[in-house]
């Protein structure tokens, strides 16, 4: 007697995996458990990942992701950690921004500028119902920057450095 295994048997909690493997950062479908990309860049990994989801569940392993370009969030998005995932600004600019989006929640992360003079850890501008929970910022020059964003919640956050009134 033999059992065939197929991913449809397998009920993924993520639709997209970002992981480090060795030089690479790839993405796993959470549907068909195939590597649909992979990049050198972290930040272009990860905008990838956000690119191809219709709106889901990004899941990013344990480890560090230096950020060469901010990257760009879009509506109906959660982008989650198993809970030491490191968001490495390496730019002037920052880490994570949306504008115009709505329904975000970013949880289980530590985001980390490389100049308290310089970028921006999360820019939200005109978007509506996001979350930020269990975060922890460091090291930039604004820590967490909500502009015109309404019905939006940040919980349970750490903040290393000034702080835009939320």
């Amino acid at each position: 007697m033999s059992i065939t295994l197929r991913s449809e048997h397998f009920k993924r909690d993520f639709d997209y995996l970002i992981y480090k493997d060795g030089d690479y950062y790839k993405i796993l479908n959470g549907d068909s458990l195939a590597i649909d990309y992979k990049d050198e860049d972290a930040a272009t990994a990860i905008a990838k990942a956000i690119e191809y989801s219709e709106g889901g569940k990004i899941f990013l392993k344990n480890a560090e992701y230096p950020l060469s370009s901010v990257v760009s969030l879009k509506s109906n998005i959660l982008l989650e950690s198993e809970g030491n995932a490191i968001l490495r600004a390496n730019n002037d600019d920052g880490a994570l921004k949306a504008e115009g989006a709505e329904n975000i929640l970013i949880r289980n992360l530590k985001i980390v500028g490389y100049d308290y003079t310089k970028g921006i850890g999360l820019h939200l501008k005109d978007c509506n119902r996001c979350r930020i929970e269990n975060v922890y910022f460091e090291e930039f020059n604004d820590i967490c920057y909500l502009q015109n964003t309404n019905q939006s919640i940040v919980q349970n956050c750490s903040l290393d450095g000034p702080v835009e009134p939320l």
